[in-house]
Formats: C-alpha cells, structure tokens, sequence
C-alpha cells in the first residue's frame, strides 16, 4: 500500500505591536491600542482552544524591546522584531504569555518589517515540514513606522503564491476615514505618517481581495472584539443516516437524515480524588470524549498548558491519581468479610418493603426487541391534527432523498405539501433501540426540497391540564389597540435590515455556555481577579432587551398603563377558626391578620387559580393538607383516620433524616388536633403505631417520639382522656425498653 498522505496544518501568525506612543489610536475608548490589542489576540487563542482548533498559531511581536528572528542574524534591520511563540496549536501558556506583556517606549517598526521576518518563519517551517500552509496573517499595528511600498508589493506576492488570506485589525474603514479627514485640517507629521501608512495597507487588503482572497478585511476593534466575545465548542461533520422509507410492502424509498436542529449538550464535569502536589482538573466529557481540560499528573506536556491541557494548578506534580472503586464484601457468621464477584450480584429493585431481585437473564427476555434499523410509513394525516405543542424531542431531522430515488421522493413531497398532509412514521434509529414515533412535514431548506421529522409523544407523555375559560373577559377596543402596539413595537424583525434579526436562533448563543466559557478562562488567565463573579456585558447582553425596543416600547407601556389601571384590593382580616362539629369558625376579626384565612375580596390572581385542590391528605405534604381540610370544615375523624394512614406509610418506607422529620411533624399534628377533639382517637391508634415500630425495628423513630413526648394523651392534658400521666410514661418507656432489649438480643446472635 502506498503511504497515507500527510494531513495539511493550517497556520495562522499573529503580530502585535507593543509600542506604546498613541495611546488612544484609531479608537475613542478609553483603552490604549495595546491593551484592545492584547484582548484581541487572547480572544483568538481562545476561540481556538473551546473549538479544539488544530490550527497552529505563532506570536511576532513588533516593537519589542528584544531583536529575536532571523532576517536580523542575516542581515541589518529588521530591530525589535521578536518571534515570541513558535508555531504550536492554541494553548493556555500562549494566552498567559500575551496576557503578561507589558508595553514599550518604542514606536518606529514598520509593521511591513515584521511581516516579511513572519513569512520568512513560515517560509523556514515548510521547508523543514511540507505541511504547514500559512492560513492567515493577523497584523494588530498602530503603523506609526515608516511604510515601503515596495516592500508591500512584494509581500503581497508571497502572500498571493502561498494563498493566505491577510487581517489588520485596529482601522477599520471608518476609523481610516476618520484619520483622512483630520488630516485635512492638520499638519501633523505622524497624523500624515499615519494616513499614508493605511493608504498603503488598504491597497494591500484591497489587492488581497482581487486575488481572491475574499475574507482578507480590515477590523476595527469594536467589531473584532464583538466576534471574539462569543465562543463555540469543537464543530462536529454531520453524520448521515441512510436508511429506506418504507410505504407498505413494497414500496421503498431510499433517504438520507441529517440533524438540522439539536439541543447542545452540556458540560458534564467528573471529579477526582488528588493527594499532595497532585494536579487535578475538573474533566467536562462534552460530545463523548476528551474535553476543555484534561486531568493532568505530571507530565511535561500538561506543565506548560498544552491545547489539550487545562490550566496547571501546581507546579510540580509528584503522585499519581487515585480513584474510587467500589466493591462489595459478604460477612459469614464468624465475622470474616469476602468480596462478592461481580458475576454473583445480582441486580434488585425496591418496591415499597418488597426487595424485587432482576437477574441479567431475565432482563435480556424481557427487553423490547424493536428490530433492525428502520423508518415505516404508518400513515397520513391532515397537518392541523398535529399541533406543534405536542412535538418533542431533542431536535429537528432532514431527510433528503438517495442517489436514485429523486423522482418518487420528490412526488411524495409535492403530494403532502399539495394537500397539506404529513405522514406518521415508526422508527427505529439503529438495531433493537428504542423505537419512536414521529411527523414527516413538507418543508424547503435552502432551497431544496426536505421531509423534516420531529418526535411525537406517546400517550403517557401527554399531561392534560385545565385552563380557567376568558370568556367572560371582554377587552374594550383601547386596550386591544395597546396590547397591537406593544407587539408592533417589541417586533425583533426590521424590514429594513432582514438579515440582523434580533435573537435570531442561529446567531443568538446560549448564555449558560458563555458563562461556563468566560468563568473557565478567567480562571485560568486572572485568577486572583475579583472581578468574576460579574456578569459581562456581552454574556448580559443575550438576555436583555435591546435599548432601542426599550426607548421605543416606553411610550407604549405608559399607554397600557392607562387602559389597564391596576386596583388595589384591600384583604379582610381573617383569625383562624377552630373546627367544631364538623363546621369551622371563620369570623373576622379585626385586630388580627391572617394570611391562611379566606380571602373575602375573593382575587383570582394568576397564582390563586392555577393553586390545586386539596382534596385529601398526601404523603408529600401531610400537614399542609390535614390543616387545610380540617380549615375547610372536613369531618375530624375522617380527615385524622387519613393522616394516620399516612403516617404508617412514611414509616415504613424512612430512608433519610427528612423522612424521620416528616413523619414527627404529622405526628405532633395529630397529637395536637386529637388532643380537643377526641384524645380516644389518638391514642388508641398509637398503640398500633407502637406495635408497628416493635416489628420493623424502628428505634429512631420511637427515640423521636419519646424525646418530644408524643406519647398517650394523659388526663392531664384533658379531661377527656382516660389515660392516667403514670401511664402516660411508662407507655414510652416501656416501648423504649423492649426497642433495646430486642436490639441486644441480635447482637447476641450475630
């Protein structure tokens, strides 16, 4: 076999000029060009390590106070020009490097000079590596230096033969006609310097795109920093899925599936264990492999912040990294532990006090068999019996047509576009998964024909929910009229400029991964800044809305306002009422507010009518729901007789330290009601309780209630009791006692 064909490396060379003269060139913020330069060239890096870009990446500094490149050993000239950073991928040591660069007192490198010592590097690694192809070269320059048009022409040569594509970044066309116009009305010599200078480098970007190198530009920094301010992740090639459209027995229709829309997964971190001088990175797993940042133990590699590496948290990582493993150990009567293997465990579910045991055979027989890979044909329906509310799914599919069946799927589309059908679809993405149901709608994706596909839901999947009916709202015709101005005015479309839509969702990025990526550099680059815990102005930005709606949407608002005038109601004042017979005592009471009483102005807020009826106690909120029933006038002895029902359920099933609380606050409610109503209610149920804690070994459960005295109501208490206090007593202590002595006893066995 021949040899395999070395991949080619794109490479891209930075220069940024460190001089410090002018302070404020080519911009009016209060930023100096170096530090605008700095940010830009760091967004850079950035943007090439979250998309895990192999493009490699050089640094040229022009304006240095160190002379490092070879044109220099060679010759004369070519001062303070230093090639800084080598042709490596993207890295995190890069970003540091520039971020630590300070500025310098010199001002006189032509920014030509420093090009042609980058092409002459570029030109130097290809003859050692036939590779390298030079992509781009990125000039950030203030272009105080004097410039030789000769040596442009000749740069634009080299540029043309290698095909690369040529960035300055810090004048943009308008900041260059802005530097044309003072210069009319000014002598200044480095004024005029200057504009002859980007006369010159608006020829060369000028000539570049003549050539054909059409994304050859100038950038202002306002409009660079804008683009680098938002990152993507690694750009994945879609993947086809080829599969036949199947229409009854004998009709099939080959078509190729594309993901058009799909929800972008989300950072899953993984934590290690690390010992001393250990370095240990969180690890995000983000499209199944690799990730932002590895965990690093050590090697030469992850010292100096490789593109692969996160950021090194210590300097001098000696151990290994150690991780949890989890095995299971089985105790025979004498005491000694075995470890059970793998092979023996078996898998057991737990429903209620029932331990269900589920071995590997009997999960393999009773797996859903869903047949091979497969898209079939169910049949056809008119598109308004499928609403849009009940699609779902993670994405959008496209299925386009195979490389013979054109004609037939081209037939099928015009048909269910034509009579505005969409056909329902089973299917099966690849052997025995888990099949679903689906619409195929007639759509027209960039000009080209497509059957979009989007998930169903099936009937458990479906939540009915009840609306309260706005029939009787009936809105006067001044505050229809409002409400069409404010839709008007909050329009995110602009006829007049179509292709800047406001929140359009394929420029619109997801602010929660923004974030993720500023926190994650920033602590990397600035780790002592005090500063992160702000939230940027371009992350605020995309979900604010807009100061042109805002100043545009203030007169209608006001206007809404008017016709929509808000009332307040004043709330009776309610005392809780305690229920006797059956009934509840709800009269007001005027010194005396209570927010759970009735509201007598009766509102019908938006919280007040989606609120759930209680219609019985739950186990989810126990002592909410016996109030609230017992509120409404329920009978007592019904409404008790559920709480205890469901008391003796949440015992049973304690788990956690909330489950425990739970069941003694139901408790202390019952306790507390029974104590006026009927003290025989609860007492007589309590010894059943008690009986229950016996069996079931629940000490903490009784220590509970022994310490907050929920024992037999006492005569005492009330009068209506028969239980004597002594009784009382030793009602607990008794329970206590057996608890104990019965715990004892099976430590004696075991």
């Amino acid at each position: 076999m021949p040899p395999r064909k070395k991949k080619i490396q794109e490479a891209v060379v930075i220069i940024l000029d460190v001089g410090y003269g002018g302070e404020n060139a080519g911009t009016s913020s209060s930023k100096s060009f170096f530090e605008k330069g700095k940010e830009c060239v760091i967004g850079l890096i950035k943007k090439k390590i979250f998309s895990k870009s192999q493009e490699l990446v050089s640094l040229i500094l022009m304006n240095s106070e160190e002379t490092l490149n070879d044109l220099n050993a060679r010759e004369d000239g070519y001062e303070n020009i230093k090639l800084a950073f080598p042709l490596r991928e993207a890295s995190w040591q890069l970003a540091k490097t520039v971020a630590d660069l300070k500025p310098t007192e010199i001002d006189s490198v032509d920014a030509l000079d420093a090009m042609a010592v980058a092409l002459n590097y570029i030109q130097q690694e290809q003859q050692s590596d036939e590779c390298v192809k030079l992509s781009n070269m990125v000039v950030i320059s203030r272009f105080a230096g004097a410039t030789d048009t000769v040596q442009a022409n000749s740069i634009l040569r080299q540029l043309k033969s290698m095909a690369s594509e040529l960035t300055i970044i810090g004048y943009g066309v308008d900041e260059i006609q802005e530097v044309s116009q003072q210069v009319e009305s000014s002598q200044e010599r480095s004024l005029r310097r200057l504009h002859e200078n980007l006369a010159v480098i608006s020829s060369m970007v000028s000539k570049m795109n003549s050539y054909g190198m059409e994304s050859s530009a100038l950038c202002s920094f306002e409009d660079i920093l804008s683009h680098l301010s938002y990152f993507k992740g690694k750009s994945v090639r879609p993947t086809a899925w080829r599969v036949d459209l199947e229409i009854g027995r004998d009709i099939q229709i080959e078509v190729v599936a594309y993901k058009l829309v799909a929800e972008q997964e989300r950072f899953e971190w993984t934590t290690q264990k690390k010992t001393e001088n250990t370095t240990i990175l969180a690890k995000d797993s983000e499209n199944g492999g690799g990730g932002i940042a590895d965990a690093v133990a050590g090697t030469a590699d992850a010292a100096e912040g490789t593109a692969n590496a996160g950021a090194v948290i210590t300097e001098e990582p000696k151990s290994a990294v150690y991780r949890d493993i989890k095995a299971y150990m089985d105790v025979d009567d004498q005491g000694d532990e075995r470890e059970v293997a793998p092979e023996d465990i078996v898998k057991s579910y737990v429903y209620g006090d029932k331990i269900i045991p589920f071995p590997t055979h009997d999960s393999e027989t009773m797996a859903y068999e869903s047949g091979p890979r497969s898209l079939k044909l169910i049949g056809f329906t008119k598109q308004r019996n499928v609403p849009k509310y009940i699609l779902q799914g993670n994405g959008v599919n496209v299925l386009t047509c195979g490389k013979n069946s054109g004609a037939v799927f081209a037939a099928l589309h015009k048909v269910l576009e034509a009579q505005q059908l969409v056909g329902i679809v089973r299917r099966v993405y690849n052997r025995n998964n888990a099949p679903a149901i689906g619409t195929l709608y007639p759509e027209v994706v960039d000009g080209k024909k497509v059957l979009t596909f989007i998930e169903l839901p099936f009937a458990g999947d479906v939540i009915t929910l009840k609306f309260p009916s706005l029939s009787h709202v009936n809105p006067t015709s001044e505050q229809k009229n409002a409400i069409n101005k404010l839709i008007d005015t909050l329009d995110l479309y602009n006829p007049d400029d179509p292709d800047n839509e406001l929140f359009h969702p394929e420029k619109t990025y997801d602010p929660d991964r923004q974030l993720m990526y500023h926190k994650f550099a920033q602590q990397i680059l600035y780790p002592e800044d005090s500063s992160q815990s702000e939230l940027p102005d371009h992350i605020e930005k995309l979900t604010s809305l807009p100061n042109e709606l805002k100043e545009k949407a203030e007169p209608v608002i006001e206007d809404i306002k008017q016709v929509f005038p808000l009332v307040e109601i004043e709330r009776k004042q309610w005392k809780k009422g305690r229920a006797t017979n059956g009934k509840v005592d709800d009269e007001p009471d005027n010194g005396e507010v209570n927010d759970d009483g009735p509201s007598g102005a009766q509102t019908a807020g938006i919280s007040s009518i989606f609120k759930p009826t209680v219609v019985q106690v739950t186990a989810i909120h126990p002592v909410k729901d016996f109030e609230t029933l017992i509120q409404r006038g329920e009978d007592h002895t019904e409404v008790c007789n559920q709480l205890k029902k469901v008391i003796l359920n949440l015992a049973k099933s304690i788990k956690e330290k909330e489950d425990l609380l739970k069941v003694i606050a139901a408790l202390k409610t019952l306790r507390k009601s029974c104590l006026g109503e009927n003290p025989a209610l609860y007492n007589s149920w309590l010894r059943e309780f008690k009986t229950l804690v016996q069996e079931r070994d629940l000490k903490s459960v009784w220590e509970k209630i022994e310490e907050e005295k929920l024992g037999l109501i006492s005569n005492k208490e009330t009068a209506n009791s028969d239980i004597s206090e002594e009784d009382s007593y030793n009602f607990l202590q008794l329970a206590s006692a057996q608890v104990e002595q019965e715990l004892d006893v099976d430590m004696d066995d075991l």
